[in-house]
């Protein structure tokens, strides 16, 4: 008896598609909504934290009492910095950026992934 047969590669499923995925990613379509937003920083330090992530920079964290507190959001993807697209620089590109424009007001854009409560 050929047991191979009964068997998948790990990682593989029927038809080379991974339902897990699939299934992820319509439930985002179906729950998220993504919103373009310019945020204006005023001119001194920011108190927020930025990570690198597969997608650009983004927001890993405001810090209490941040003039950005409900303007930025954990997550949000920081796509461009005084209209510089900054969608493949690290992390530390975008701090450098921030830190040298920080004696002047800093235009960021975010996408920004919203909850549509489904």
């Amino acid at each position: 008896q050929n047991h191979a047969a009964l068997f998948s590669p790990i990682g593989k499923t029927s038809g080379n598609r991974d339902p897990y995925k699939d299934r992820e990613a319509k439930r985002r379509k179906d729950t998220q909504s993504i919103v373009c937003r310019d945020c204006y920083a005023p001119p001194g330090k920011l108190h927020i934290v930025i990570h690198t992530t597969k997608d650009g920079p983004a927001v890993h964290s405001i810090r209490e009492g941040s003039s950005l507190e409900g303007h930025l959001f954990p997550e949000d993807l920081i796509v461009a910095l005084n209209d510089i697209d900054t969608r493949s620089f690290p992390a530390e590109e975008v701090i450098k950026m921030l830190s040298a424009k920080a004696d002047s007001e800093r235009k960021i854009t975010v996408l920004h992934f919203e909850d549509n409560g489904q």
